[in-house]
């Protein structure tokens, strides 16, 4: 038997959001929307649960307050820390953060039909500091991932998550001053 190779070629789509917000303000949104102070949940409920019953138990305590993403996982430092290390004063890097976010109930959606959409999902995004103030989100537009390929399906339920995706970013990255009214 011998290998193949196939190649695919898609174009994708990137967001970028930004706000006059400070980016530690923007990180503690963030993390709150995230529910990020029960780190390491979705992980263990996904490798260690034994029924549809106990993931579905579990993903109700974790997704609390109607959350549509939880905290999967983030750098462990943030870029911009390590940059500058190496670079030891040469240049002056940007706050910049990379987070992996999820619903691995929406994800089971278009898993189903397609397990290669595993490469995409969790989704990642760049919370970056713009230098002179305020905060950028950027990150990749799930619909772009399956534009040639994969089924309507699944396309649909890629732009289910980008929606939530841009709801929860702009929350986020609204400035605490700006009225609804």
């Amino acid at each position: 038997m011998s290998v193949t190779t196939k190649i695919d070629t898609y174009v994708a789509r990137r967001a970028v959001l930004t706000s006059p917000k400070p980016i530690e303000a923007v990180l503690a949104k963030l993390n709150q929307e995230l529910n990020k102070e029960k780190e390491g949940q979705v992980a263990v409920t996904l490798a260690t649960a034994t029924s549809r019953a106990e993931i579905d138990s579990k993903f109700a305590e974790l997704y609390e307050g109607e959350r549509d993403f939880v905290y999967v996982v983030e750098t462990p430092r943030s870029h911009s820390q390590w940059m500058n290390v190496y670079y030891d004063g040469e240049q002056s890097f940007e706050k910049a953060y990379t987070f992996v976010l999820g619903n691995p109930l929406l994800a089971k959606e278009m898993l189903k039909r397609d397990m290669s959409v595993g490469l995409y999902v969790p989704p990642k995004v760049l919370v970056q500091e713009i230098v002179g103030g305020g905060t950028k989100i950027v990150y990749e537009l799930p619909t772009s991932w399956f534009a040639e390929q994969g089924s309507d399906m699944v396309r649909e339920h890629a732009q289910v998550v980008e929606t939530k995706l841009e709801q929860l970013f702009i929350r986020i990255l609204t400035p605490l001053n700006v009225s609804k009214y």
